[in-house]
């Protein structure tokens, strides 16, 4: 289930099973939200979401099912794009490297689209992982990566 009212977005999956019953997310507007799976745990999905609150605050989860979707209304957003064509598993698809300019800087950001119909078809997040994992960042600001460090990026 998929609930829109402007930039506020809950999505929640149910699936049953006992270990892994289902997820939820939610951004009202202000602040992100996750399930948990049981008592204290959250799925490694809700996890990634609840660290990397960015991604719903960007609109980058539910498409367009939101209007907080950001291809939507570039002029409104601090992003840059960068395009190219690519192939994955044998489908031609166009790649938009989603670039934002405060939040997310960490991470970058790949959405894929069907060449024929420009349907979203994946999201791809690559998450920034020190090498150095003492956490330490003395030397950047809040919410800015250390680039001196150095780091890999993880396909998630």
């Amino acid at each position: 289930m998929c609930v829109a009212d402007g930039k506020k977005l809950a999505i929640v999956l149910k699936y049953g099973d006992l270990n892994y019953p289902g997820e939820y997310f939610a951004y009202d507007g202000k602040d992100v939200s996750v399930g948990h799976i049981s008592p204290g745990q959250r799925s490694p999905l809700a996890d990634f979401l609840f660290r990397h609150k960015g991604i719903m605050k960007e609109g980058l989860l539910g498409g367009v099912f939101s209007i907080g979707w950001p291809l939507l209304n570039l002029k409104e957003k601090q992003v840059e794009l960068e395009y190219r064509e690519t192939t994955i598993d044998g489908r031609r698809l166009h790649e938009i490297e989603y670039r934002p300019k405060d939040s997310l800087r960490d991470m970058k950001i790949k959405l894929y689209f069907d060449q024929e119909t420009n349907r979203h078809v994946r999201t791809e997040y690559r998450v920034r992982v020190r090498d150095d994992m003492s956490g330490r960042r003395e030397a950047a600001r809040p919410g800015q990566a250390d680039f001196r460090r150095p780091a890999r990026y993880q396909r998630l």
